[in-house]
């Protein structure tokens, strides 16, 4: 049995962060917008559930709260740099509420086609039980709309690797999608096997050499990586980057940056890291915690694996442990299962799960990086179509600001179609870094100390 809705101009695949802000916008031009979610809760990653897709119960954004905020909703003072995901799903909760978002979701919808229909979509869709996993014996309800804008996230499909002989493992093996802390998944005690050293694997092996007291707890890498802490001379490590320093050639930038973080936390080859990428070509990994565990020997650093034989596995240089548990933090792939294939492939390309956007050049090829970008830089470019991107001449009190500091998203409501009236003053409460502030001190006084030379030696 088909039930058929009303028409709408647009649907909205997903009640994640960017499925809301998506919402929001059509909404305040005017068009008249439905918001489908697979399941009962708004935030998709966000929100916490102890069973299938979501963020680990300990998980804090690992990029402040200014560079992770609503463009047009900061967050709350009280709330710290940053959150727990706690304080983010309250913080999407409200801003769901705030614009009145919530009368536009049909929640416990899951999508089952998107097709053409005339010069529009035809959306096919049935209700999900809790969670959005299994679904319910109901009719199918159509969506008729003009337009249709795909909010579902990157992290859709948890890519589980095999290695030869893992079939001999009589341990437990999960995926990080199904981690949620050492004691809820039992590894207490326990010794513990992280594949992956990307944000998730170093935040599980902490939390099992931490919570879990863990009696051996390994982390093993394929590509290695920079780790970068949270704060750098006190401030957010994302405070520093600014246009000035993004505007210099990367390899320049890179130079700086590496030798900073080089500085900080001591050579990454020293604590067997060994990141065959420069950092800047690559999704940083940050923690505050991880390298101070691999000092104190809470957590050993091992390169790739080559076969599993049952409790032993064997690496790349010769080395073996036994281990109890094997968390793959592996990550995801893009999926649009819900796509006929010939749009599927004006979209996304299948063999290497990247979106069709030339990504090539500065990047460390990886399945990591099939969508990333300086945030800074790729939004200016953005919001330069529309007038949104901020003009240092039309914000002269700002203009150092703009150049030294981060900013935070208000910036680019400073002025265009979206322009909002509390931009500026959320724009001033982003700290520039006091670094910034030094060097860019010296390097005018530098210059007034060769106009003041020159016009000695010519007058």
């Amino acid at each position: 049995m088909v039930k058929h809705q009303n028409e709408a101009d647009v649907c909205v695949i997903g009640a994640g962060i960017s499925g809301l802000v998506t919402a929001k916008c059509l909404k305040e031009k005017g068009f008249k917008v439905v918001i489908l979610e697979q399941t009962e809760l708004i935030g998709g990653l966000w929100c916490y559930r102890d069973h299938g897709y979501g963020v680990m119960r300990f998980t804090h954004i690992n990029v402040s709260k200014h560079n992770y905020s609503f463009s047009d909703f900061p967050f709350p003072e009280d709330v710290p740099d940053f959150p727990h995901n706690r304080d983010m799903a309250q913080y999407i909760n409200d801003y769901v509420v705030n614009f009145g978002l919530d009368k536009l979701i049909h929640f416990n919808t899951k999508v089952d086609r998107v097709e053409r229909s005339g010069d529009g979509w035809k959306i096919a869709a049935t209700k999900t039980e809790k969670g959005g996993s299994h679904l319910s014996v109901s009719e199918e309800i159509i969506y008729h709309t003009k337009y249709v804008a795909i909010a579902t996230g990157h992290h859709a499909e948890p890519k589980r690797p095999y290695f030869p002989g893992q079939n001999t493992f009589k341990g437990q093996i999960i995926h990080s999608v199904d981690y949620k802390d050492a004691i809820s998944n039992g590894f207490t005690g326990k010794r513990v096997l992280i594949v992956g050293i990307g944000n998730s694997a170093v935040d599980a092996a902490v939390d099992c050499a931490t919570t879990g007291r863990c009696k051996q707890v390994v982390i093993s890498t394929r590509s290695g990586a920079w780790v970068i802490p949270n704060y750098i001379f006190g401030l957010p490590t994302d405070h520093y980057a600014s246009r000035l320093f993004l505007w210099l050639p990367w390899k320049v930038s890179n130079f700086i940056f590496e030798k900073f973080v080089s500085i900080i936390t001591g050579s990454p080859e020293k604590w067997k890291l060994n990141p065959k990428m420069k950092i800047l070509q690559t999704q940083p990994t940050v923690s505050p915690t991880l390298i101070h565990h691999i000092q104190r020997g809470n957590i050993q650093i091992k390169p790739n694996i080559t076969k599993i034989d049952g409790s032993t596995v064997h690496f790349t240089d010769g080395t073996s442990i036994d281990t109890d548990c094997i968390v793959y933090c592996t990550g995801y792939s893009i999926s649009l299962p819900f796509l006929d294939e010939d749009i599927k492939r004006d979209i996304l390309d299948n063999e290497t799960n990247q979106i069709t956007e030339d990504n090539e050049g500065r990047y460390y090829k990886s399945a990591r990086h099939t969508i990333q970008k300086d945030p800074i830089l790729y939004n200016d470019e953005i919001a330069s179509l529309i007038g949104s991107k901020p003009q240092l001449w039309r914000h002269p009190t700002m203009a150092i600001r703009l150049l030294l500091s981060s900013c935070g998203a208000a910036q680019w409501r400073l002025q265009g179609p979206f322009q909002w009236s509390g931009a500026s003053e959320t724009v001033r409460n982003t700290p520039i870094a006091n670094l910034y502030k030094f060097s860019s001190t010296c390097i005018l006084l530098l210059i007034l100390y060769v106009i003041y030379k020159l016009v000695t030696l010519f007058c």
